[in-house]
């Protein structure tokens, strides 16, 4: 049969019906990608992370300003993993691919170079994947690449770099048929060695009138005396005045002046030298401290000034013993008192900011610890806020945000721990005081705040692993509940239940002593519920108010009832188990979508971890097995995450064959688990940790601990996971 011919009007109509369908469909799939859960930064290193340590910088005109490329001895700077070099742009860094080297070997930056328009690195560093790219490799703006291959030649560690001409030249370890060699260059096309070579280690280089210029450790090159500093034209060496018999440690030209730093002793340059200039016929000291250990280690020229760094007291009356600026005619000094002009290895200006960089951390006048800085005001201040730590717990209470931080008074000492408050992104101290111990739980309750754990005492007052905040001070709320020098005392968990005050953990005070592992104020005393819950091993974990129920979960029994075991229901009167209990400890208990969901230390339950309520029965949750010794679990509106031990397996299956190794963090959206990411990665170590806490907090989870990102963002010590 013919098919009927279709009007124009009607076709008109169904391309627009099918338009419609598409920008919808179009849009729902927008939607839906736009509210993946995703990992969010929650905090900025304010430095360059773990050891710390920025050996160099260069400062490059780039599109429309001077970029800063920084090189050493991390793994990170910022929100970026980057391996030993990253760059700053006066707003925000960036990694360079990632920075050299692989993240085990350990490898450091030295020195950093623009060659042919592209960014030179050198160090000692290694590709496991690329033997070619050892010490020294080549950034052009996409990928780095081996600088050439050495051919026979071996290159050791780099220590610095400079360009003269059309030439790069290396100085460090250069191997050839067993003999070692301290000067290399590099034509653009193949190494060669520079002929004859210093007889010692060369520490720094620099272009002057069209001369390399080379300081360090030698005394001789080619068996001519050249006491630390040396002129190479391309074709031979040449002597600049007698030199000096300690070492030289940089060299910088300013205003057309070849100027060294070091520890400077020589035929015209006293005891206690630290920086000197080149006359054309000699040197010439133009900073001279008063103590003859005296040392110039690094120099900069910036805004037609000279900075030198190092340690030298005596050198401005007035100033720092390690830091000092020249003009050309005096010396001044270069922050308003001096603090933190220490452990400098450079100054650079980008923009309007003159920034720092340093071989080690400290702390600015704001509490931050970092190793970039820039001078403002006369202050060192961090060039990014960030917090060098994070909490090692976090809490949600009734709205707000809190998290434990540990810290030690005094390096070696004794870890006490502060609670802090997330206030707009930024944590502060919730107040000065400092506990003696963990802090585990944390309820707000009609306007005070509860604080539970293991801890003895709280601003030097007792607080017997309870301490009540009311606005003004601490008060020992623990009292007659925890012994005031039990060991194994604690408490995990804090509700308001029928409005009374219950706690769960582990007691042996007052009432309960050895009679229960959960109690309540009566406004007078610490009273067990009932006949109360003996301890097996944890005591309670988790309490939870589902309705006009209590719900407890642990490692604890009924005295009476066998089938109260590890969790429980109290209705303020009598206890009641939920079916036989469960046959392993339950770490937590939340609730998701309306149901009841317990996460239990073991899979012992439908060979899963984690377990749903049916009104009659425990059965799995979602349809993926959850095999793992589980810490802890919490939920938002979404989504339901664990946390194991040191594993955790998922499988579609009763046997974990063929299973997926979630690492130590897992979701779920009510129907299957998966993991969470691709783990919580530790970059100083480098190997995927387990989080030390996370808490539910305005539908995101927020999870705290020794890590530095989660393989999507750079986000050290506390990150965010939830819809965008």
């Amino acid at each position: 049969m013919a098919g009927r011919k279709v009007s124009g009007a009607e076709c008109s109509k169904l391309i627009a019906f099918l338009f419609s369908f598409l920008v919808a469909a179009s849009f729902a799939l927008e939607v839906r990608a736009q509210s993946e859960p995703t990992f969010q930064i929650a905090n900025t290193y304010p430095g360059a992370g773990y050891p710390h340590l920025v050996a160099t910088h260069l400062a490059v005109e780039e599109g429309n300003g001077t970029v800063l490329y920084i090189g050493g001895r991390f793994t990170y700077v910022g929100n970026i993993a980057s391996r030993g070099i990253a760059k700053w742009d006066g707003r925000a860094w960036s990694g360079l691919g990632g920075g050299v080297g692989a993240w085990y070997v350990g490898g450091k930056v030295n020195a950093i170079a623009a060659y042919r328009g592209k960014i030179i690195a050198g160090g000692s560093f290694q590709d496991p994947d690329n033997p070619d790219m050892r010490n020294i490799a080549a950034w052009d703006g996409h990928v780095w690449s081996p600088l050439g291959s050495a051919g026979a030649m071996t290159i050791g560690g780099i220590r610095a770099l400079c360009v003269v001409g059309d030439s790069l030249y290396a100085s460090g370890s250069f191997t050839v048929n067993d003999t070692v060699y301290r000067l290399g260059k590099w034509d653009g096309l193949s190494w060669s060695i520079v002929e004859p070579n210093p007889n010692g280690q060369i520490e720094c280089m620099t272009e002057h009138r069209g001369k390399l210029i080379v300081g360090g450790f030698f005394n001789t090159i080619g068996g001519t005396a050249f006491n630390r500093v040396a002129a190479f034209d391309g074709n031979s060496w040449s002597t600049l005045g007698s030199g000096f018999t300690n070492f030289v440690r940089d060299l910088v030209v300013y205003k057309d002046q070849l100027v060294v730093s070091g520890r400077l002793e020589g035929a015209t340059t006293p005891t206690g030298t630290i920086a000197a200039t080149w006359t054309g016929d000699s040197w010439a000291a133009i900073g001279i401290s008063n103590n003859p250990y005296t040392e110039g280690s690094c120099m900069s020229v910036v805004d037609d000034q000279l900075y030198v760094f190092g340690s030298f007291p005596g050198l401005v009356a007035f100033g720092s013993n390690f830091a000092a600026r020249w003009d050309g005619d005096s010396w001044m000094a270069i922050s308003e008192t001096g603090q933190n002009d220490q452990n400098i290895t450079g100054i650079a200006r980008i923009g309007e900011r003159l920034i720092a960089t340093r071989s080690a951390n400290v702390t600015t006048p704001s509490g931050q610890q970092t190793n970039l800085t820039e001078l403002v005001n006369g202050k060192w201040n961090a060039i990014l806020n960030g917090m060098q730590s994070g909490p090692v717990a976090v809490f949600s209470t009734q709205g707000r945000l809190l998290g434990s931080f540990s810290k030690r008074l005094i390096p070696g000492g004794p870890i006490f721990y502060q609670l802090h408050e997330c206030i707009g992104g930024e944590w502060k101290p919730f107040s000065v005081d400092l506990f003696d111990n963990k802090i585990i739980a944390v309820e707000m309750i009609d306007g005070d705040l509860f604080v539970g754990g293991q801890f003895k005492n709280v601003a030097g007052r007792a607080a017997s692993n309870l301490a009540k905040w009311n606005g003004v001070g601490w008060s020992n709320a623990g009292a007659g509940l925890c012994h005031p020098t039990a060991t194994g005392d604690l408490v995990n968990a804090i509700r308001k239940y029928q409005g009374r005050l219950v706690v769960g953990g582990v007691f042996s005070a007052g009432e309960v002593r050895g009679t229960t592992v959960v109690a309540q104020w009566d406004g007078t005393q610490w009273q067990p519920l009932a006949e109360g819950l003996v301890k097996i091993s944890s005591g309670v974990r988790s309490l939870r108010v589902r309705g006009d129920r209590l719900i407890v979960g642990g490692s604890f029994r009924h005295p009476v009832d066998p089938r109260i075991m590890n969790i429980g229901t109290w209705d303020g009167v009598n206890w009641s188990s939920l079916d036989e209990g469960l046959p392993t400890t339950v770490v937590g208990i939340v609730e998701f979508r309306g149901e009841l969901i317990a996460a239990i230390s073991q899979n012992l339950v439908e060979n899963t971890s984690v377990v749903q309520w049916t009104g009659t029965q425990w059965r799995a949750f979602g349809n993926t097995k959850v095999s793992s010794t589980l810490q802890s679990i919490e939920a938002t509106d979404d989504y339901v995450l664990i946390r194991g031990n040191s594993s955790l397996y998922l499988s579609q299956h009763d046997r974990l064959d063929p299973y997926i190794d979630a690492r130590v963090l897992a979701y779920s959206d009510g129907a299957s688990w998966k993991p969470l990411g691709q783990g919580i990665l530790n970059l100083d170590l480098p190997t995927y940790i387990t989080p030390s806490s996370f808490a539910a907090h305005e539908n995101v989870f927020w999870i705290a601990g020794n890590f530095h990102t989660t393989g999507e963002v750079v986000s050290p010590f506390i990150v965010k996971w939830g819809p965008p």
